[in-house]
């Protein structure tokens, strides 16, 4: 019967699968263990569609027992889905033991962190013994949710519980303080995992190190990337792209310049990250010849550029004034390459430059500026925006201010500006004479000059 029913394409109908099923469906009433092994290898099979249309037949027939087991295989079908609320649903039709872990996973990987605090509360009600997977999947929710103070909560309840956490949960909780930004916290955590005789394994490592990279401590991280073979753990493309970033923060280029050449004595081939981050580290440390060469040597290694190391390297050039035109060039030729595809997207009068670097967004418009507005335009300015949005979005450059870099540099040609956050980060262009931020923020100001 499982042959069969995988023959079936992706997410049938309950119409086809009733089909294969109306045959069998008299055994199953009576041996319902015969339906939970075709479900159980359905789901081994990646195939949880099938299981959650079997499952459906299955509520339906009058004369079989539907059980916990049953239901349980549902929702880790529902789980393997992404089909988060259905799962939910599911769990609530059979609160046992059996599915209590596959509902706490679907909290956390639907990032429901209220919902899953609320039934990892009510395993109290149901007499059920929450166990350290039951633990992580809630704290796993509670990151997802930002929610690092009640990730901290739980992994401290696990000692009133009297259960003793494992290294996932203390990196589930590691994990919840580094996404929000928490990093001496992580830290504290990443300290207690020797101190509890926790072997530490390369994700918990990498967790820290992005906490270090977030909370600019360069040294801190250089120190842990040393500690790692000690601990006999090998770093990982990962590792390193994160300590070249924790040094290039902090404008220390030849740090991040050194662990990048050092990679391949290590056994670890640098990707298009780590020479990304490293043209970042260069950018910041004002040395744009070593940006620039490590740019024109990203084919060398076997790597093309990409929007990433497009956005560094043009910032970089972008700040350096000797270079400022080879750093335009460098614009038109990324979009040339098709990078940048969307900056006109909603038509000519509307410039976005979501995904760039503060670098990267000046130069944008000063084309936009001199070759696109004069050629559909001419000098009427009325409602013309640059889009940068929150940057919320942004990772590689997140903690720039793509916003302020473009109202500087239309400040400097005659534009001057005011601002009003709002939502979406918007500057709009008049003829006016005032300078207005408007919504996300209205720019006014004098005729185009396209010699910027």
């Amino acid at each position: 019967m499982v042959d069969r029913l995988l023959e079936v394409k992706l997410h049938p109908s309950k119409d086809e699968v009733h089909l294969l099923l109306e045959p069998i469906l008299p055994h199953w009433c009576k041996a319902p263990n015969a339906a939970s092994q075709v479900m159980k290898q359905l789901n081994a099979r990646k195939r949880g569609d099938l299981t959650c249309e079997v499952l459906a037949i299955l509520r339906e027939e009058e004369n079989f027992k539907l059980s916990p087991i049953h239901v349980g295989y549902g929702v880790n079908a529902c789980v393997s889905s992404a089909l988060w609320r259905q799962a939910l649903l599911l769990f609530k039709e059979a609160p046992d033991g059996h599915n209590f872990s596959g509902a706490l996973k679907a909290c956390a990987k639907g990032t429901e962190w209220e919902l899953s605090l609320h039934l990892f509360a009510s395993m109290d009600e149901a007499s059920l013994q929450a166990n350290h997977i039951h633990y992580s999947s809630a704290i796993a929710a509670c990151e997802k949710g930002e929610r690092w103070e009640l990730a901290l909560q739980l992994l401290q309840s696990m000692d009133h519980a009297q259960i003793i956490p494992d290294r996932v949960n203390y990196s589930a909780a590691m994990s919840a303080c580094e996404k929000g930004s928490r990093w001496q916290l992580a830290l504290s955590i990443f300290e207690l995992l020797p101190r509890r005789s926790l072997e530490m394994d390369v994700t918990s490592v990498n967790t820290t190190l992005s906490s270090c990279m977030k909370g600019w401590q360069w040294k801190m991280s250089l120190e842990i990337l040393s500690y790692m073979p000690k601990a006999k753990l090998l770093p990982d493309k990962i590792s390193y792209s994160l300590s070249i970033g924790a040094c290039g923060k902090e404008a220390k280029w030849q740090h991040s310049l050194q662990l990048l050449e050092s990679m391949p004595e290590k056994e670890v081939i640098p990707d298009a990250i780590c020479y990304s981050v490293a043209i970042g580290s260069c950018a910041r440390g004002a040395e744009w010849q070593r940006a620039l060469k490590l740019f024109h040597g990203l084919p060398s290694a076997s790597f093309c550029p990409s929007i990433i190391t497009y956005n560094e390297v043009l910032t970089c050039l972008h700040t350096a004034e000797e270079v400022k035109e080879m750093g335009y060039v460098l614009f038109k030729q990324a979009m040339w390459q098709g990078f940048y595809s969307r900056l006109l997207h909603k038509g000519a009068r509307n410039l976005d430059v979501h995904e760039m670097s503060p670098g990267a967004a000046v130069l944008a418009v000063r084309w936009w500026l001199s070759e696109v507005l004069p050629t559909v335009l001419g000098k009427d300015l009325s409602l013309c925006r640059v889009i940068t949005g929150w940057g919320k979005s942004r990772k590689a450059w997140r903690d720039s201010d793509v916003k302020a870099a473009v109202a500087h540099f239309l400040s400097a040609r005659g534009f001057v500006t005011t601002s009003q956050e709002l939502q979406a980060v918007r500057v709009a262009m008049t003829r006016a004479t005032p300078v207005q931020f408007y919504g996300a923020g209205w720019l006014t100001g004098q005729s185009i000059d396209t010699s910027i």
